[in-house]
This record gives structure tokens, sequence and C-alpha cells, in this order.
């Protein structure tokens, strides 16, 4: 198994990792060099092996990020939008069809294996429900990220949600 320092960058300052993936990948690789003091080629590297320390300053560097982008009028959920249209727009270019066997097979698969959970008549060990919690876990949070590949996020929900909680 390899180490994806995208993700690590991603769990702690989420707004250079989604720019990482996005058209302002080069943007956010450059501050994260700059805040580890070190270039963007030896950036997996110093990621690795990487301290309290190093987290810290890439969570700062986070804090930078944004500020950059509000200055330059760019918002957190633009750079969503970005990265979702990208594969929208690379399905478009190449093939759909990939995507759309990926996503059948992968909501059938999470509907087969409830549908097994919950209508087996097995008496799981209190580790077996451990596991099988924590892949369920997984399998939704994937399910969740299949289907706003096809229908967007939920942030203007998330908007209404906030407009109407501070009525």
């Amino acid at each position: 198994m390899s180490f994806d320092w995208k993700q690590m960058v991603g769990s702690v300052a989420p707004a250079l990792g989604t720019a990482l993936g996005g058209p302002f990948g080069g943007m956010a690789g450059k501050f994260i060099a700059d805040a580890l003091g070190t270039d963007v080629e030896t950036l997996p590297d110093a990621i690795a092996g990487a301290n309290p320390e190093t987290m810290l300053k890439i969570k700062n560097a986070d804090i930078e990020f944004k500020l950059q982008m509000k200055e330059l009028g760019i918002t957190e959920e633009q750079l969503h939008q970005k990265d979702r249209s990208g594969a929208r727009n690379m399905a478009i270019n190449t093939s759909i069809y990939p995507q759309v066997i990926q996503s059948v097979l992968y909501d059938a698969a999470f509907i087969m294996v409830c549908y097994f959970l919950f209508t087996a008549e097995i008496v799981y060990t209190d580790s077996q429900l451990a596991l099988i919690s924590y892949v369920m876990g997984i399998l939704s949070a994937g399910l969740v990220q299949v289907n706003n590949f096809w229908f967007g996020s939920s942030s203007g929900s998330k908007e209404k949600t906030d407009i109407m909680g501070k009525k």
C-alpha cells in the first residue's frame, strides 16, 4: 500500500487538499512547499516524514491559502465545483460509459450488501459487528461521492439550512 500524501494534506488542510486535485493544484503545492521550506518536487517526501510541527505548518498554509483565494475572489465552493466539473468534463470528452458502469456497480453492490446484512440470520460477534460498521461507513461515504458526481453536492441545501437556522 503506497502513501497518499495528498490525502494526508486533505485531512489536515481541506482547502489545499481540494485544490491539489484541481486547476489550482500548482498554486496549492507551492503554498505547502513554501510552508515546509522545500520545493514542490520533494513535497511528497517532506510530507511522508511529517511530525506534528509539519502538520501545523500545513494547517497554517491552508489558512493562508484560503485568505489568498478570498483576495482573488475565489470561494472554497468554487474550488469544489471546479474539481467536480473537471471530472464531469473528462467523462464528456472521453467516454461516459466507465463512470456509468462504475456507478451502477457501486450502487448495486451497496444495496446487495445492505440487503444481505439486514436479512441474513447470522449472529455476529462484537468484533465482526465493529468491522461491519466500519466497512458500511466507508461504503456509505463512497455512495455519497458516486452520487455527487451525477447530481452535484448538497452545498445549496447546506446554504438553505444555514439561512433557515439564522431566522
